[in-house]
């Protein structure tokens, strides 16, 4: 064992599947920075910095943001949020240990007039904001590591890709928007396995952790269909989607070491398939 991981949002839905990526992985000691008491953490010992990095994938509670709008933000805890991210940077900095971003890729929409309605817009920009504050920090030594659309186990049952599979499976007409949109997509347990492999390469980057193809919501209904083996009924939302005039979410950096399918129609089908028998069985 020769690489220690410090993780912040450990209990989150990507946290609990970096927890599962480094449980696979001999060489890598995960070690939880909780929000709470930080300082309690097992921090590196003085001359192992080298062989660490710290992955921020902490968010306050109040950013349950979705595509169905869902969320609302709290000024008191986004600005206690806020001071905690630079202590951690400060920490980090003056350990010598690199400081990983966990970014999303609607940040490149965030700026004013951008085509990103709420609750899209307020969490690109406060994710954009915590990256400068990082960036301003760490300088040399930090990274933004960007993930796109994510689906898999632990996440909330409101998020597209369960609720599209609980329609179908109800026969139920499903809010969506615009189909002809194009985003990227990953299962979640590729994506933990990719910011591992990210944090600890000889030349860490800004990377986009996703594969290089774009998806249509066209491909996610078929998809999501063929999966649960019930037609889903797409339709226009009575609220357009907070993303609906953007037409492509596209990748800046995509990290060069991802297995070459990742994303792709054929991954995606085999991944949705067994994510829909794992949602069926426990319903």
């Amino acid at each position: 064992m020769n690489k220690v991981l410090l993780l912040s949002g450990a209990g989150g839905f990507l946290g609990k599947a970096v927890q599962r990526a480094a449980s696979a992985r001999p060489d890598i000691a995960l070690r939880p920075v909780s929000r709470l008491e930080p300082e309690a953490a097992d921090w590196p010992e003085a001359g192992a910095a080298a062989r660490a990095a710290f992955l921020h994938l902490g968010w306050p509670s109040l950013g349950h943001f979705s595509a169905q709008g869902s969320g609302t933000e709290d000024p008191e805890e986004w600005q206690s949020f806020r001071h905690l991210t630079g202590e951690l940077a400060h920490r980090c900095a003056s350990a010598g240990i690199p400081f990983f971003q966990v970014g999303s890729g609607v940040e490149r929409y965030a700026g004013e007039g951008g085509p990103l309605g709420e609750p899209y817009a307020t969490y690109a920009r406060r994710k954009a904001e915590i990256w400068d504050l990082v960036r301003g920090i760490c300088a040399e030594r930090s990274a933004r590591l960007r993930v796109h659309f994510v689906f898999g186990p632990e996440e909330a049952a409101g998020r597209l890709i369960p609720a599209a599979i609980k329609a179908a499976q109800a026969g139920e007409p499903f809010p969506m928007g615009a189909l002809e949109r194009r985003r990227h997509w990953a299962h979640v347990d590729d994506v933990a396995a990719g910011l591992l492999d990210a944090v600890f390469a000889q030349s860490p980057e800004n990377w986009d952790i996703c594969g290089p193809e774009t998806v249509s919501f066209t491909d996610i209904v078929r998809l999501v269909s063929e999966a649960v083996g019930e037609p889903l009924e797409p339709v226009l939302p009575a609220k357009p989607p907070a993303d609906a005039t953007c037409p492509v979410i596209a990748a800046e950096n995509p990290a060069p070491f991802l297995h070459g399918d990742m994303g792709g129609l054929t991954d995606l089908g085999r991944k949705l398939q067994h994510y829909a028998e794992q949602l069926l069985r426990s319903r």
